[in-house]
């Protein structure tokens, strides 16, 4: 892993160790994001399955996460319930739901720079 100072990683370089990335496909991360700048500072409920976030270092992303919960485990497929997904909270900079789902802030960010979640 690269890392460009105590707190910094560079999430292109995470990406690059840690799974193969099929030929012709890139990613789209920045070459570096500090952890902290990765946490959310912010959110807003915008419609059903729609999420504004504001991130540490103040950028801002709206995210569409109608489809989100139509794979994985019971925990995420509870974020199919618009009711349910619009009792999101923040901890600690963390999305998290009260059955105890959450998304860590680098996958946010990611999904911030690539401009769709998944």
């Amino acid at each position: 892993m690269t890392t460009t100072s105590p707190l910094s990683v560079s999430l292109k370089s995470v990406a690059a160790e840690s799974i193969a990335i099929p030929q012709g496909m890139t990613t789209t991360t920045p070459l570096s994001v500090s952890l902290e700048a990765c946490e959310v500072a912010s959110l807003r409920v915008t419609g059903p399955h729609r999420i504004s976030l504001r991130f540490r270092d103040n950028y801002v992303a709206d995210l569409d996460f109608a489809h989100y919960g139509d794979e994985g485990g019971p925990l995420r497929r509870a974020l199919c319930d618009p009711e349910f997904f619009a009792r999101v909270f923040l901890a600690y900079g963390i999305l998290s739901w009260e059955n105890g789902y959450d998304i860590a802030p680098e996958t946010l960010r990611r999904y911030a720079h690539q401009g769709f979640v998944g």
